[in-house]
């Protein structure tokens, strides 16, 4: 994975094949949201994409924001490469 862009579009993609639902959330409505909300079979995941690499990082806006989340027992996810990518799909397929 090259972008961050890429990499959400790699998320977007293999949700949508498996007849799952994923939305891009617009940043200038929801600042510190997850940039995805991931939904399939009963599951939900909030999730957070950085520059593979580990070159992003998440503002302090974004952190409250994931705290919140998961304070209401929803699953918030940071994921940064496209193995963690394999491995939130996998957990929202069960």
């Amino acid at each position: 994975m090259k972008t961050e862009r890429q990499l959400q579009n790699y998320i977007i993609n293999r949700i949508r094949v498996l007849g799952g639902l994923c939305h891009k959330t617009e940043s200038r409505s929801s600042r510190g949201w997850p940039d995805l909300i991931c939904i399939y079979n009963g599951r939900c995941a909030f999730v957070e994409v950085k520059t593979p690499a580990g070159t992003g990082k998440l503002s302090a806006l974004q952190k409250r924001c994931i705290e919140k989340l998961l304070v209401h027992k929803m699953d918030a996810f940071l994921v940064d490469s496209e193995e963690l990518a394999d491995e939130l799909i996998d957990w929202l397929v069960g």
